[in-house]
């Protein structure tokens, strides 16, 4: 009796494929970092969902409950749990309507600091001459300027609010993702496929967006990860100075310069609103090393 294999069942190869991915996810999510992950999930969903998860509204004044400490204090009540600040704000509720202007200047911030960035990066390296050399001049001013003195600029001339702190971060910020992507492109260009593209007629425009800049993604995002962390303190820096987001509006750079005065009193008016600062930079931050890690061939490990 002669042994012999059967051939692979289609059933048999449909499992093994699923058992294949399944087993992809699960070192990916062994990699994940997951602490930071469980915060920057719980940020997110503070900020989306504050309405409903802030035990008081935000801009409600309790005279009488002012300056009171956190519940496991003496004098703390258990209805404010990290206290509440000179006008008797909930300093807790604050906080979680204050992930939504982090957020919300963090991702607009960079998304539009990374689209203008990456557009002219991209014209820059692939034309190369005069619209090179146009482009990172542009770039080498802006950079030669303090971030600080525009935002001052920006200030004067539309007044401080939500659409200066984007405005200067944006400015400030586009730079970086210019120089990246015309690093990269120069290198990408020169590569087969695009001459190929070349020779079968394909347009510039389709040679930039279909086949260049789908290879320069990865470190595009990269960048913004790790940046988004990095516009976050600056975003609570201008707040903090009175050239960001205006009170009423609830913002952890705002919280922290109210409570300077009662530093020595009222220590919770600031150290909350700076933990929370931390905890989300710091998360964005190791999150963003582990893109890098995950998405660098040299450095990956399977």
């Amino acid at each position: 009796m002669s042994n012999s294999v059967s051939p692979a069942t289609p059933t048999s190869v449909t499992e093994r494929r699923r058992i294949g991915r399944a087993g992809a996810w699960l070192r990916l999510l062994r990699r994940l970092p997951v602490i930071p992950g469980v915060i920057l999930l719980a940020v997110l969903l503070a900020a989306v969902f504050a309405p409903w998860l802030a035990p008081h509204d935000q801009d409600v004044f309790d005279l009488a409950a002012s300056l009171k400490p956190p519940a496991w204090m003496a004098d703390g009540s258990i209805d404010h749990l990290l206290g509440t600040d000179n006008m008797g704000r909930d300093i807790w509720s604050r906080i979680i309507f204050g992930a939504r202007i982090s957020l919300l200047v963090g991702f607009l911030a960079v998304g539009l600091a990374g689209t203008v960035g990456t557009i002219l990066g991209l014209l820059a390296a692939y034309f190369e001459g005069w619209i090179d050399a146009l482009i990172m001049r542009l770039v080498d001013i802006q950079m030669s300027v303090p971030s600080i003195l525009l935002a001052l600029i920006l200030s004067a001339a539309i007044g401080p609010g939500l659409t200066t702190v984007i405005l200067v971060i944006m400015i400030v910020y586009w730079t970086y993702y210019a120089r990246l992507v015309r690093s990269e492109v120069l290198s990408v260009k020169t590569r087969d496929f695009v001459a190929l593209a070349r020779i079968v007629g394909c347009r510039d425009g389709r040679i930039l967006f279909r086949h260049i800049l789908p290879n320069v993604i990865n470190s595009i995002v990269v960048l913004a990860t790790v940046q988004l962390g990095t516009v976050i303190i600056f975003e609570a820096t201008l707040s903090f100075l009175g050239l960001g987001v205006q009170p009423p509006t609830p913002a952890w750079g705002s919280m922290l310069a109210d409570g300077r005065t009662y530093i020595s009193t009222a220590w919770w008016l600031s150290v909350f609103p700076g933990i929370a600062i931390m905890l989300t930079v710091l998360s964005m931050n190791l999150f963003g090393d582990w893109l890098r890690v995950r998405w660098d061939p040299k450095r990956r490990q399977l």
